[in-house]
């Protein structure tokens, strides 16, 4: 098996991010790029992007992560984004008991042409468990994380609350499944900082296969 496709510029692995609009994706990432909790985020438009260093047993690993719209018009370039994928983290509002987890988990499954794809169910908006009603129940959750062989966090944008620890699991278990690409990245020196967050406004012009531009289903 090759390394994974399309994972975004210099990046050894490539993470997306997949669930309904109005989950917190968007929020999550920019917890993780920047620290910090901006409300009131418009929804994504197509996907953005953000590089990340982190360590792994004394080595660096630079992680793609694509969070991608939920709106089903842009469910063609979900795909797109999806291909090629080392890890998905599906993301579903634990307040919120319309988001789709068979749909998304069904395809990061079929679409990421990554056999052994890491898979990550993370409930987000935890902080709102205070005062909202926890709506997905425990066992359905623990049934879709063993049917998928999947890692499970609950996790807020707002505190913070496990975002770390999610990616940090994620990678490991990305460098366990990938061997190649470990040996590759250990022939490698000279690593630099993270990266910053970058936002893709136009879809026909993001990284990906020479000549993609956005499909007319897209648009």
């Amino acid at each position: 098996m090759t390394a994974p496709s399309g994972k975004g510029p210099n990046a050894d692995f490539k993470v997306v991010l997949l669930g309904d609009t109005a989950v917190g994706k968007t929020a999550l990432v920019e917890r993780y790029s920047s620290g910090k909790f901006l409300p009131d985020q418009p929804p994504t438009f197509g996907a953005s992007f953000f590089l990340k260093t982190l360590q792994y047993q004394g080595t660096s690993y630079r992680v793609g992560i694509w969070d991608t719209a939920g709106q089903e018009k842009f469910d063609c370039l979900s795909s797109f984004y999806t291909r090629g994928a080392a890890c998905g983290i599906v993301c579903y509002s634990l307040v919120d008991n319309r988001c789709k987890l068979d749909r998304w988990l069904e395809k990061l499954m079929n679409e990421s042409g990554d056999e052994h794809v890491t898979v990550v169910l993370c409930g987000t908006k935890s902080d709102l468990t205070a005062t909202q009603e926890r709506v997905w129940d425990a066992d359905l959750v623990r049934e879709y994380a063993t049917r998928y062989h999947a890692l499970h966090f609950e996790t807020s944008a707002v505190t913070g609350d496990h975002i770390e620890e999610m990616f940090d699991a994620a990678l490991a278990q990305m460098v366990a499944t990938h061997p190649q690409v470990r040996a590759a990245v250990g022939q490698t020196s000279g690593r630099g900082p993270a990266g910053t967050g970058v936002v893709l406004a136009d879809p026909g012009k993001q990284p990906g296969p020479a000549g993609h531009r956005s499909s007319p289903c897209c648009r």
